[in-house]
């Protein structure tokens, strides 16, 4: 009774193991089906409007940030984002107004001292005009006075004119010097004004408010990677703050030396955001920077910066949102592809493993593009073809199938030697991947083990 059970179970056990190897063994296959094949890039790209207006700091200052629009703040034309301290400025504003003031001052005393001079000298010459008139009203008794005395008032008339017209050109240059007197400090009271309104004016352009509506973003340091922030030292011409224009945008992108090798200009781009699920946008590889930088300081691994376009979208994707970018570097259609791991390179060959029943077919191939995860082969499988991920044992495979020579050139000539200037979806294929066509015509070779 016990060894019907034992055998029983050893039964049960068999067909479990059996089973399960089965359906491990049709879980490790590929069906080989006709359609596109896609040879990509993915990498993470940022959003960045195409137009943007930039708040730089003003010409000719250097100054202290004392505030900052936050980063992300939607804001409205006018509104304040940026205000920045410059203590040297500010002082010499005080000075300027200070010095108008002493000027002002000056000004002052001094066009009072002047008028009452000239108030003084214009006395002194009515106080002779009148002595003169008086002298002149006896010069009728001058033909009764002795010579002597005749001579002596005659003199003191002559004395009085002279002294009238020298008081007299006095009076007019007093007026002409105190004209130019005050003229000058007049003249200096303006300049200081001046002075002090292109001061106060370059004070006012300290702060800076926004151009138009949209987003306001921090702008990176100069000196680093980092965002601005309150207390930073900027200086003339320096970006403070990014208004974008949201209505069209771009994707930068850093990509590796290799990957900046294989990326050209105009290849489409996909991007989908996980800030956005469900968004997608598409676009095209616009620029790419012909110098690398380095990764970190004195490192030899070197990033390349790329630009690329968003042309179409579902919703237009954020400025400063991140986004996963697939770089399509080539679209075959109506191809054959195959997992990578499907292909197999032998001491000679390139093979794959068809299943056959419960044994498989050792089939070279001929591959043409690769991808990480693909390979498009121009020969040797057919559509629903059933290929091994993995190396069956060597007591499964039952033969060994070989493309001829002559096809093999001919491919190579077609695709390995022109395969920096051909474009595939141009081609005209002479063969398909049975191995026939009309007018060239291959059997396999079969090695049977």
């Amino acid at each position: 009774m016990i060894r019907s059970c034992l055998i029983v179970c050893s039964f049960y056990i068999i067909i479990f193991l059996f089973s399960c190897s089965s359906s491990d063994d049709n879980s490790l296959l590929f069906t080989v089906n006709e359609g596109t094949f896609v040879n990509e890039i993915e990498v993470q790209s940022t959003i960045e409007a195409v137009r943007s207006i930039t708040v730089t700091c003003p010409a000719r200052i250097e100054g202290t940030v004392l505030f900052l629009v936050e980063d992300g703040t939607y804001v409205e034309k006018g509104d304040t984002v940026c205000i920045l301290e410059n203590r040297q400025l500010e002082n010499e504003y005080e000075d300027l107004l200070r010095r108008v003031e002493v000027s002002q001052a000056q000004y002052n005393r001094g066009k009072a001292d002047m008028e009452m001079n000239y108030a003084m000298l214009q006395a002194q010459v009515e106080n002779n005009k009148a002595q003169l008139s008086i002298t002149q009203l006896d010069t009728a008794q001058l033909e009764y006075l002795p010579d002597y005395q005749r001579r002596i008032r005659e003199l003191e008339i002559q004395r009085a004119t002279v002294e009238k017209t020298k008081l007299e050109r006095k009076l007019e240059f007093l007026e002409l010097i105190n004209e130019t007197e005050l003229h000058r400090l007049q003249l200096q009271i303006e300049q200081q004004k001046s002075q002090a309104e292109n001061v106060k004016a370059r004070l006012a352009e300290l702060t800076m408010t926004a151009p138009q509506n949209g987003l306001a973003l921090r702008a990176n340091h100069r000196r680093g990677n980092e965002k601005i922030n309150e207390g930073d030292q900027v200086w003339q011409n320096m970006p403070l703050v990014e208004i974008p224009d949201m209505t069209e945008v771009k994707a930068m992108m850093m990509v590796s030396e290799n990957a900046y090798k294989r990326i050209s200009v105009g290849d489409s781009i996909i991007f989908t955001f996980d800030a956005m699920p469900g968004n997608m946008a598409w676009g095209n590889i616009q620029r790419k920077a012909p110098v690398g930088r380095p990764v970190s300081r004195d490192s030899r691994v070197r990033e390349f910066e790329i630009t690329a376009t968003v042309n179409t979208f579902h919703i237009i994707p954020e400025v400063g949102i991140s986004g996963n970018t697939r770089i399509i570097l080539k679209s075959i259609p109506n191809s054959l592809a195959i997992p990578r791991i499907a292909v197999f390179d032998t001491d000679t060959l390139r093979v794959v493993y068809i299943k056959q029943g419960a044994n498989y077919v050792e089939q070279e191939v001929f591959t043409g593009e690769t991808s990480p995860r693909e390979a498009m082969i121009l020969a040797g499988i057919e559509p629903f073809d059933r290929v091994s991920l993995r190396k069956p044992e060597k007591i499964r495979i039952t033969q060994t199938r070989l493309l001829p020579d002559t096809l093999k050139e001919r491919l190579s000539k077609i695709f390995v030697e022109e395969l920096d200037t051909i474009e595939f979806e141009d081609v005209d294929m002479p063969f398909n991947v049975n191995g026939t066509n009309n007018d060239y015509d291959f059997e396999y070779q079969i090695i049977t083990e």
